[in-house]
């Protein structure tokens, strides 16, 4: 029954599904061609931004899908510079945190306040020291904070923490093991190989835990 839903109601979902797998399973790491890699890099969160343009679901489902646009243009570019795609995914960020302030939580308790505020602090910090010695150890530490603050800021939403809040955490976990990596923090061998195999599955786990879980609520409110 599930997946018959998916076929039949949600194509564009079903079809983004299927395209981070393949990516994760037969194209990332290869040596497929940079004009390929390019294209179906950016496909899997394309087609989220589909799904959720094609709901029709007003000023907020216009941000997430515009949100997850500009992600999969950061997604490619990343394929060519990996500067320019983090700037593209920065403004991605932005864009999303415009929708969480729009819908923020009334009454949130302090401990909640708290993690969030303690994620804002935690995660650059912790990009800060593991990017020490390494180029560019500024531009990481900014990113992960800019990270963070999305992160605490669907964590205080009004959307569903165990998708939306889930989602911006994972995304968040996917950059903080980008760095290591990155750092040579678990550089060689298979512990190297699996750190980098993790990446793709948390960041777009946590981009379809967004999507749907703010499609979803906006689409309940309507009924």
């Amino acid at each position: 029954m599930v997946k018959r839903a998916l076929i039949e109601r949600r194509p564009w979902l079903l079809l983004s599904i299927v395209s981070a797998i393949v990516w994760w399973l037969a194209i990332d790491g290869t040596q497929t061609p940079g004009a390929y890699q390019l294209v179906l890099k950016g496909v899997p969160v394309g087609l989220l931004a589909v799904y959720a343009w094609q709901r029709s679901l007003g000023t907020d489902g216009t941000l997430v899908a515009l949100t997850m646009l500009v992600a999969a243009i950061g997604d490619a570019l990343i394929t060519l510079e990996y500067g320019w795609g983090g700037l593209v995914h920065a403004l991605s960020q932005l864009i999303v945190i415009a929708l969480y302030w729009r819908n923020h939580r009334p009454g949130v308790k302090p401990a909640v306040m708290a993690s969030g505020l303690a994620a804002v602090v935690v995660a650059p910090v912790l990009a800060w020291f593991l990017m020490v010695g390494e180029t560019g150890q500024g531009a990481v530490a900014a990113s992960a904070a800019l990270l963070a603050i999305t992160a605490a800021m669907a964590w205080l939403s009004r959307f569903p923490r165990q998708r939306v809040g889930l989602g911006a955490l994972l995304y968040l976990l996917s950059e903080l093991l980008l760095i290591a990596v990155g750092a040579r923090l678990v550089q060689g061998g298979a512990l190297e190989q699996s750190a980098r195999e993790l990446v793709w599955p948390l960041y777009y786990i946590g981009q379809l835990l967004v999507t749907t879980g703010i499609v979803t609520t906006l689409r309940n409110e309507r009924r």
